[in-house]
């Protein structure tokens, strides 16, 4: 096992983590610290690499090579304790600081860069390439700690963005960011031979941030427009190889009991997406109790709802494992809750953990 560092984008507090928890307890890794923006681990540089693709809030992945106090004499002190030969010999290198929000803002990041980049200059006779290095190494100044890493692997955040609205041959002003319809995804909590559903596919974005990682993945619509442009979408990132489309009702779902892993869904409100007669809080009502179900016991429901909703989800067979607030704009607020299917205790349903924007 080896220490890694991964950075973290910042656009939300608990969302990334909660990416990443989800990842690491399919592989049955409880243990790791958080810092502001960064995630520190022992992993294999397979897993490493792996979260760096998967998750939409991941910035990069670095092989830890020291954790010290941010101060200056300290850092200088652990730089010359470590022998980059295996790193830089032979090769070019360039140094990076990054400073996360205000954190020790007494120490310069370009001082910083210099200090370390002029002393592995000297020592080890490595040569400086600050427009194409052959190694990276990243400092990065948070909670008052400095890290140094090397950089690994950087995300594929890039390519979940160029599936947005705009680059979309098919879209709709209800259409799900896919930055977060991936977090959704990945907090389903799906590893090996499951399938999910979105019974409120819409557009195709969540059924196709899950295919395009190798997830079997069947999207439901009502409405047979949507049908057919999500399948533009699902054509045009090639996501038809795990994706499946069915036009039907999602609060009478046309599949076998225990048939699904994962349920991952932004159900309408009646703004920008007709809710086809339903009253808003009746149709997730409806929809959460088609969904046990279809669901295979132990199952989860990565479910987006307004606020005000939560009542009814409580009511459910389901047990809220993590709540995500997410404030779209002023007076606008949505609710990432994180369902698990099983058996209510003679307690009701008992939510275990809650984060939230505010």
């Amino acid at each position: 096992m080896t220490r890694y560092i991964i950075l973290l984008t910042g656009e939300h507090p608990t969302i990334p983590i909660a990416e990443i928890r989800a990842i690491l307890q399919g592989r049955r890794i409880g243990l790791f610290e958080i810092y502001d923006q960064v995630v520190r681990l022992d992993t294999s540089q397979d897993l490493c690499k792996e979260i760096a693709e998967r998750c939409a809030y991941v910035r990069a992945c670095y092989r830890e090579v020291f954790m010290c106090k941010a101060e200056l004499d300290t850092i200088l002190k652990y730089l010359r304790r470590v022998d980059f030969t295996p790193f830089i010999h032979n090769r070019s290198f360039a140094v990076r600081v990054l400073r996360i929000r205000e954190y020790s803002k007494d120490l310069s990041t370009v001082q910083l860069e210099k200090k370390i980049g002029a002393f592995l200059k000297e020592r080890f006779k490595a040569k400086v390439d600050l427009k194409s290095p052959n190694v990276l190494l990243q400092g990065i100044l948070t909670s008052d700690i400095f890290l140094l890493g090397i950089l690994m692997i950087t995300s594929r955040r890039r390519d979940i963005i160029r599936r947005g609205s705009k680059y979309k041959p098919f879209t709709h002003p209800s259409a799900l960011d896919p930055r977060i319809a991936r977090a959704m995804v990945n907090m389903a909590r799906i590893y090996e031979r499951g399938v999910l559903l979105d019974p409120f596919s819409g557009t195709g974005t969540v059924v196709v941030e899950s295919a395009v990682i190798g997830i079997e993945s069947i999207g439901i619509d009502i409405d047979r427009r949507m049908i057919y442009g999500s399948l533009k979408n699902v054509v045009e990132f090639k996501a038809y190889d795990k994706c499946s489309l069915i036009l039907a009702d999602a609060t009478k779902l046309p599949l076998r009991e225990n048939s699904i892993n994962a349920i991952v869904t932004d159900p309408p409100y009646g703004r920008s997406a007709s809710t086809y007669g339903y009253e808003p809080s009746k149709l997730i009502e409806n929809l959460l109790y088609s969904s046990v179900r279809v669901l295979k016991k132990g199952g989860i429901i990565v479910l987006m709802h307004p606020k005000e909703y939560f009542r009814q989800v409580r009511r459910t067979p389901l047990r809220v494992l993590e709540k995500h607030v997410i404030e779209v704009h002023s007076g606008l607020t949505r609710v990432i809750s994180i369902l698990k299917y099983q058996e209510l205790s003679k307690e009701g349903n008992q939510t275990v953990s809650e984060t939230s924007l505010f």
